[in-house]
């Protein structure tokens, strides 16, 4: 058999190939989208996880402040008095 008779059945075997290809590409593709949306999800969560306790420590710090504010105007109008 020639390489010319040959190159119909060459053809369909790569064409086989090529179509095993890319069913494994698609699924590996699949995969890899499911977990990186699950990692996305992951940090999402611990970036508002976060930005609460952050968000606390800025309000307790702010209502201390505020409070030795106060406390320091008291003590001011006392000296004025």
């Amino acid at each position: 058999m020639t390489a010319l008779e040959q190159l119909p059945s060459r053809i369909d075997d790569l064409t086989l190939q090529i179509v095993q290809l890319r069913e494994e590409m698609h699924l590996a593709i699949s995969a890899s989208e499911t977990s990186l949306r699950a990692e996305i999800r992951a940090g999402d969560e611990e970036t508002r996880r976060v930005v609460l306790v952050k968000t606390d420590e800025i309000l307790g710090q702010a209502k201390m402040l505020y409070e030795d504010m106060k406390a320091t105007l008291a003590l001011l109008r006392e000296g004025w008095n």
